[in-house]
């Protein structure tokens, strides 16, 4: 509409600073579950999963429907 977008430069936050967040931020003594619904997972979506569950503080992560074809792998 006329103006020229906002540039704003905001840095990316590092693996090590998320993780020592998480577990200073953690409740105590109680088991941290995640479960998604994949609802047929590709792999470049699973890659994109497997980085976020790194940075997360997460005990169990369950994945269901995934809808994979048998590769013996």
């Amino acid at each position: 509409m006329g103006m020229a977008p906002i540039q704003q430069n905001v840095p990316a936050a590092r693996q090590t600073d998320l993780t020592a967040c998480h577990q200073h931020n953690r409740p105590k003594k109680r088991l941290a579950c995640f479960c998604w619904n994949g609802g047929g997972l590709a792999s470049h979506r699973l890659d994109e999963l497997k980085q976020w569950l790194s940075l997360q503080n997460l005990h169990i992560a369950v994945v269901t429907e995934t809808r994979w074809t048998f590769q013996s792998t």
